[in-house]
């Protein structure tokens, strides 16, 4: 959640030429900070993660010794909103690091594609629904449908996605 809004404030400073030629009280320009966080961001604490992702999923995990919760006693698969959170920093970060876009967008476009097939239409009655967390390789996880609120971060990242040009379309 930190990074993701990290990535909206330097993505705000970014659109802003004005105000990134701006003076923080901190004796540096405000695109000199956006400038630093991306690299803090990109370069440190995204890659912190690394040890959660899991290629062949597609999302992060929690496992014992994550970052995520520590002295987990099993791997499993993080729920929606927390690794679509991850994608909307991504995408972010997307757009003002160049030199990690490719990578970024790659990674947000798998977590968003596992998302996308865990979403049940109903077009006769106009209503989607998906699940709190659809584990992608535990076994007896309870179901649960996804509330309103965490389910905003849920459709936030849809939306993202859809800006982005990944996996979501306007008909979605």
């Amino acid at each position: 959640m930190i990074l993701s809004v990290t990535s909206e404030f330097v993505c705000l400073i970014f659109g802003d030429p004005a105000l990134a030629e701006r003076e923080t009280p901190f004796g540096m320009t405000y695109g000199e900070m956006a400038d630093y966080l991306i690299d803090r961001a990109v370069n440190h604490a995204v890659l912190a993660f690394e040890c959660d992702w899991r290629e062949d999923l597609g999302v992060y995990v929690n496992r014992p010794g994550s970052y995520n919760y520590s002295g987990e006693a099993k791997a499993y698969s993080l729920p929606h909103n927390q690794y679509l959170v991850m994608a909307v920093t991504m995408m972010n970060f997307a757009k003002v690091s160049p030199e990690h876009r490719d990578e970024c967008l790659d990674r947000a476009e798998k977590m968003l594609t596992v998302f996308k097939k865990s979403i049940t239409y109903y077009p006769y009655v106009g209503v989607i629904s998906w699940n709190y967390h659809d584990p992608q390789y535990e076994e007896d996880y309870p179901e649960r449908i996804e509330d309103y609120s965490h389910g905003m971060l849920d459709v936030r990242a849809a939306v993202a996605g859809y800006e982005s040009g990944l996996v979501f379309s306007l008909e979605d």
